[in-house]
This record gives C-alpha cells, sequence and structure tokens, in this order.
C-alpha cells in the first residue's frame, strides 16, 4: 500500500547532513532520494558548514524570499548558504555557519536554563565542552532560521514537517520553541540512540536489564541515576528528554530503541523506523564476484608485503575477517572480539590448522600515519613486483627459443644474470627481519598504553609464527592514497570473508548491512536493530548474516559462542562460503528505502494530524 505524505513540505535537520561524522549521515544521504520521490521540489535539508562544504555542495543562488531572509540573518552573525546536495536526488540545502555567534554562548545557555531549565555547568574535557558550545550556537541560529523561513509565503499558508535527529542533541531546543509558538508545522524526532543509555553501557553496566526491570515497574531512569556520570551527561539528557517530550511523533530505529526511550527519555516511538539503503549505490551479485576476486588479490599482495619479511606465510589457503567502527572497545563489543579472537588461536593451534586467519581492525583513533618499516617492506615488494613483471616478456621469448631449438629447460634459458642480481638486492633488503615480529599496528603515533594494543597483548595475538590468527590494527581511514592497502572501504571489505561486529550497544548498525550488501559474510549481535531485523525475516536459520546473543547474558558466555561461530565459518567449504555470501546479500536487500521510506511517511502523517489538533 502506497502512503502518500499529507504534509506540503518537509525540512530535515541535523548536524550529519553532508557531515560524515557518524551512521546518521548514512541515514539521511541514503535516503534522500526517496524523500524527493515523496516530496519533490517541497523538501529541504539544513546542516552545518563542514569541511566537505566544497565537495558534496554546489552552491546556488537563493529565491529572493529566501535571500532576504539570508541577508537578515548575516546581521545577526548567522551565514547561510542555498544550494543542492551532489547525491542522488539532488535535494535543496541550506548550510548554516555559526561560527561568528560563539561569542553569544553564554546567554544562549542562560536562555535555555531560564527557560527549560537545562544545567549547562562544563565538564573536565574542555574539547568536548568546545564541540558542544559550537553545536549549542549552531543550535540555537538554525532555531532563528527555521523561525524565519516558516514566516514566508511559500511556508506560511501550508502545513508542513519539520524533522530532526537526536544526533546533535543540543539542536533539540528548536522543537519545544516552535511549540512554544504552537507553530504550523510537525514536530517529528527520530532517535538513533539516547546519550545517557550509551554511557551505561561504556560504564560496563547492564543496561538492558535495567530497561526491563525498569518497564515492568512501570518507572523511567531517576534524576540521582542521570547524575552519576557528571557533564555533559546531565545535560545532554535533559536536552534530549526535552525534545523527546514535545515532538509531535518520536520514532526510533528499532523497537529496543523504543523500549530505551520510554525508560530513559519517559516516552516509546510512536513509529518505528528501521535504516535502509540506497540499492543503487551498492553492486550486483553478478559484478560482486569479480570486484571480490579483483580486492581480494590486492589484499592478499599486501599481506605477503606485511608479512613474508620477518617469516613465510601461506597467504593464498587464508580466510579474511574484518571489523570496523568507532574507537569504542565495550559498546562495539571489540573487548568480547578480540578475547575470541584468542581463544581461535589457541584451538587453531592445538588442531593444527592449516588456515590462517587475517584480522584487519579497521577501529578509527584520529588521523594516523603508515609506520615507516611497513611503508618499506611494502616498497621493496611492489620493486620486486615491477621487475618480475617488465622480465616476463623475456622470459616468455627465452622459454619459447629454448624449446624450438631443443634445448632442456634450465635455469640460465630463464633468467639472465642482471635480473638475478638485481632482485637478489632487493630481496636481501626485504627479508632481512628475521628475528622480528610484523607490527600489530600498520601505522605509529598510538601511546603505548593504548587500550587496544593492551587488548591484543593480553590475548596472545602478537602475529608470531606460529599464530593461526594474525592481526593488522589499521587506526586511520582506509583509501586508495593511504599507502598501504591504497583502496576504498567498500573496495577493501569486499575481498573479505567474514565481517564480525559484535556491538553490545547498536540502535542500527550499518557497517554488518554493508558487509552484507556487498556479498560477504557477517556477524551482528541482538542488540543491533539489523540483528534483530535479520532474526526476524530469517526465522531461525542461520545462514549468510549470523546474530550473537548478547542480551542479558554474561560476558564469558557471549564471547564462547563467538569462538563457536567463527571457528564454524572456518570450517565452511569454499561452496558454503559462495552459499552464505548470497544468502547475506538477499537478506540485506531487504533493507531497501524503496521499502522502509514508508515508515517516516507515516511518522509525518502522524505529526501533521497532531499538528492540526493542537491548532484548533
Amino acid at each position: 500500500m502506497i502512503v502518500k505524505p499529507k504534509g506540503r513540505y518537509l525540512i530535515e535537520i541535523s548536524q550529519e547532513v553532508m557531515n560524515p561524522i557518524g551512521g546518521v549521515y548514512t541515514v539521511i544521504r541514503s535516503k534522500v532520494k526517496e524523500m524527493v520521490r515523496y516530496y519533490g521540489k517541497n523538501y529541504f535539508l539544513i546542516g552545518p558548514c563542514s569541511s566537505l562544504y566544497p565537495v558534496e555542495f554546489k552552491e546556488e543562488k537563493p529565491p529572493r524570499d529566501i535571500k532576504a531572509v539570508f541577508d537578515g540573518l548575516s546581521r545577526l552573525g548567522i551565514i547561510c548558504y542555498y544550494g543542492r546536495w551532489i547525491v542522488e536526488g539532488r535535494p535543496q540545502v541550506f548550510l548554516v555557519d555559526s561560527s561568528k555567534r560563539i561569542n553569544e554562548l553564554n546567554e544562549i545557555k542562560d536562555n535555555l536554563t531560564k527557560k527549560y531549565n537545562i544545567d549547562f555547568r562544563l565538564s573536565n574535557n574542555e574539547k568536548t565542552n568546545k564541540e558542544i558550545d559550537e553545536l549549542i550556537v549552531w543550535g540555537d541560529s538554525t532555531t532563528i532560521l527555521i523561525e524565519k523561513l516558516i514566516q514566508l509565503n511559500r511556508f506560511k499558508n501550508k502545513i508542513g514537517v519539520i524533522h530532526l535527529h537526536n544526533s546533535g542533541i543540543p539542536v533539540l531546543p528548536l522543537i519545544a520553541k516552535l511549540r512554544d509558538k504552537n507553530a504550523k508545522v510537525g514536530l517529528v524526532l527520530t532517535l538513533h540512540a539516547t546519550s545517557l543509555g550509551r554511557k551505561i553501557l561504556m560504564n560496563k553496566e547492564n543496561l538492558y536489564s535495567e530497561i526491563k526491570k525498569g518497564l515492568k515497574n512501570k518507572c523511567e531512569v531517576s534524576k540521582n541515576r542521570v547524575s552519576l556520570y557528571g557533564q555533559p551527561s546531565i545535560f545532554l539528557h535533559q536536552l534530549e528528554k526535552l525534545g523527546a517530550k514535545r515532538a509531535d511523533v518520536v520514532t526510533a530505529v528499532s523497537g529496543l530503541t523504543s523500549k530505551e526511550a520510554r525508560y530513559i527519555l519517559g516516552r516509546e516511538a510512536d513509529v518505528v523506523t528501521p535504516n535502509g539503503v540506497d540499492l543503487s549505490f551498492f553492486p550486483t551479485l553478478e559484478d560482486r564476484a569479480i570486484i571480490h576476486s579483483i580486492s581480494k588479490e590486492k589484499i592478499h599482495k599486501f599481506l605477503n608485503a606485511y608479512f613474508l619479511p620477518y617469516y613465510p606465510v601461506d597467504v593464498k589457503d587464508s580466510l579474511l575477517f574484518f571489523s570496523s567502527g568507532r574507537y569504542e572497545l565495550i559498546t562495539k563489543g571489540y573487548e568480547i572480539f578480540l578475547e575470541a579472537l584468542g581463544k581461535l588461536n589457541n584451538i587453531l593451534k592445538k588442531k593444527n590448522s592449516k588456515k590462517n586467519i587475517f584480522v584487519f581492525l579497521f577501529i578509527m583513533k584520529k588521523n594516523k600515519e603508515p609506520k615507516e618499516e611497513v611503508i618499506r617492506n611494502l616498497s621493496l615488494y611492489w620493486t620486486i613486483e615491477q621487475e618480475v613483471n617488465k622480465e616476463m616478456l623475456y622470459i616468455k621469448n627465452k622459454v619459447m627459443g629454448a624449446l624450438i631449438h631443443g634445448y632442456d629447460l634450465k635455469y640460465k634459458h630463464i633468467f639472465d644474470d642482471a635480473f638475478l642480481i638485481n632482485t637478489k638486492k632487493i630481496i636481501q633488503k626485504l627479508f632481512n627481519k628475521k628475528n622480528k615480529l610484523p607490527p600489530v599496528c600498520a601505522h605509529r603515533g598510538l601511546d603505548k598504553g593504548d587500550s587496544l594494543l593492551e587488548l591484543l597483548k593480553k590475548n596472545k595475538l602478537e602475529n608470531k609464527k606460529s599464530d593461526k590468527v594474525k592481526v593488522i590494527f589499521y587506526p586511520a581511514p582506509v583509501s586508495v592514497s593511504d599507502g598501504l592497502l591504497s583502496m576504498d572501504y567498500f573496495s577493501v571489505i569486499s575481498g573479505m570473508q567474514l565481517g564480525v561486529f559484535p556491538s553490545l550497544y547498536e540502535p542500527w548498525g550499518y557497517t554488518a548491512l554493508e558487509t552484507a550488501l556487498h556479498g560477504v559474510m557477517g556477524i551482528t549481535t541482538d542488540a543491533a536493530g539489523f540483528g534483530r531485523f535479520i532474526q526476524k525475516i530469517n526465522k531461525g536459520k542461520k545462514e549468510g548474516v549470523f546474530v550473537l546473543k548478547v542480551l542479558n547474558r554474561k560476558e564469558k558466555d557471549i564471547t564462547n559462542e563467538l569462538v563457536k561461530m567463527m571457528y564454524k565459518i572456518t570450517k565452511l567449504s569454499r561452496e558454503e562460503r559462495i552459499k552464505n555470501k548470497i544468502k547475506a546479500y538477499e537478506l540485506a536487500t531487504l533493507t531497501d528505502w524503496k521499502r522502509f521510506a514508508k515508515y517516516y511517511i507515516r511518522a509525518h502523517n502522524l505529526a501533521i494530524e497532531r499538528c492540526k489538533k493542537r491548532l484548533h
């Protein structure tokens, strides 16, 4: 059944519009085409002026009435730009630069405190304070822009929808301000998580048990409970709760997040709006086979260059695993993952397995430079490859000549002295690290006490020759110009056999979904919205995308189950792996925005209905 929008326009606001700082960027960017299909020229987005401004934004001359608003705002120190987001659908975008108003921060905070009783005391982290302060000013500036826009004739005589995402929590007072003025707009808030829920889990407390108990007793989180975490957790929670309370409609990306919102914010979702994808961004299953083969060959070359200088290693008869995400060792389940890898390593060694498992950890921790030792090894390896490639034509001609003249093929008939001398010199430079171990981290600049490096050491994942599980921690963005893998992220994961995402807190989980869409097997959890979606549609079958049960379980039990899952995957035949890859892709295609966008439209329509009621 086709759902038609009742709103005459839609304005969508997030700090992640054209600003890829988190998963909400992917949500908004990927559904743009469908929103344009529903709202056409009456769909607008508002975001901050970010570093991507020149890349994804095409500035255009604003319409006369909008230009008049911009001119007025510029006198207040709010600089606005109008143009198009260069993605499919080409939606209209307003970018807001509020940097000139930072000196008004205290006044903005004071007003919010007086009106909504928000406690804006500072935290001990200056960097966090600065980021949040800038967002508070941006939120206030965006509020002023919205108030001016909806007074224009093009909006004033219509009922539309203003849709916010709680990824930019300090923007949420906009909802309360518009409700106070009884604005002629339906107000929608999408919850992608809760700041307090994430904080509870990061503190290694049982969030889901607490939610279950709280809902059973029909109570919500107490003020004393919130205050345990200090600032900025207190005022972020207060702002989030304010937005959830005053919105006409609240949506959440999963049923589990809706329950979390009921306990922590006092309001469950009116509509569950699962995250989708635009399938046109991803290769077809037929193309996937070719891409996988090319990518895997490139990764194998990288692994040869990375490990062979230290000891012989069989890369061809190996499996490639990976994980990726923010540097959140607890919430992303990396503590559990690395312990499970350590146990898997021991099992494979005891069983004298012939397979090596190479595990890439694409876990971001600022921009780090590659280690000189790694760069040198890669350079020498590529030089040898180039020398061999140049020599291949001559070798072919020599072999042909020897066969035609009836010679017995000997070493001298294939290689000339110059080639052997040159390559021998390079090889001697490359293989001069026999008493060292391949580094577990490809980049330099990490602290000696880095938590993830300590976890690798604790679980004896040290890249020893005897290890069957070998790890490469990659804390910088993967790109074609990174000097290491020299591939983009999606090309890299296309060459893998398994992606592992054992998150303990993951309202949706795009990394696992994108992995499946590239025809790669994946492990997600029942704490992830995508994992719960897979449980529902896969009806108990364990194929393609495997769901690790983590809710209300002991860490030891979760770890042991993950070990069993990964070990079982190492035992799959090539045919079984191909079957599971196809299944993973098929499951992931069921999240197309063409199927999921209707849930947002239902939320918008419900907001319009509630808006009309409060106007009369």
